[in-house]
């Protein structure tokens, strides 16, 4: 009845959620199912996915690489990438600094795991894009496999997983 009460007063209504105009520091702690959030089972208002990973290979240029890929560098060099993200959840992302619940953090695991504050807030479907991102020091030696998810401070880690193996050019 209110959906047709408004349209008769020409407004348009719209769907909400309990997650619209949230961030990650306050949506609602709920996960897939509308189950209590627990930091393993996906967050229903926060989401990602990796648009476009490109990483420098051994000829010292910035290459697409795909999710599960298998990139050659130089294992004398660090490796650095370029990251291209989507918010597809209903939150905002805060950005990393100040560090706060909720703070967005590109977290990149391998033999090292470090975390990279957001420079700035993502809104629902807009894209950020990550330049010089480290993914592993100089001496490299043998393949090694880097996972990137993206982790809400004290909330939860969240969107898709995209790994990339390195594997170090032969001498």
């Amino acid at each position: 009845q209110q959906f047709w009460k408004a349209i008769d007063e020409g407004r348009t209504p719209g769907l909400k959620t309990a997650g619209t105009g949230t961030t990650s520091g306050n949506c609602p702690a709920l996960a897939v199912g509308n189950v209590s959030l627990t930091g393993s089972n996906p967050p229903k208002f926060l989401d990602a996915a990796f648009d476009r990973v490109e990483v420098r290979d051994a000829t010292g240029r910035f290459v697409p690489v795909a999710k599960g890929g298998r990139i050659t560098i130089r294992g004398d060099q660090a490796v650095t990438a370029t990251i291209e993200i989507r918010n597809l959840g209903e939150a905002a992302w805060l950005p990393g600094q100040p560090i706060q619940a909720g703070s967005v953090s590109l977290v990149v695991s391998g033999s090292q795991t470090r975390s990279i504050a957001l420079p700035r807030p993502v809104n629902c479907h807009d894209i950020i894009m990550l330049e010089s991102v480290p993914l592993a020091s100089p001496g490299l030696d043998r393949p090694a496999t880097i996972v990137l998810f993206l982790n809400a401070e004290n909330r939860s880690p969240f969107g898709e997983r995209f790994s990339i193996t390195l594997a170090p050019q032969a001498p």
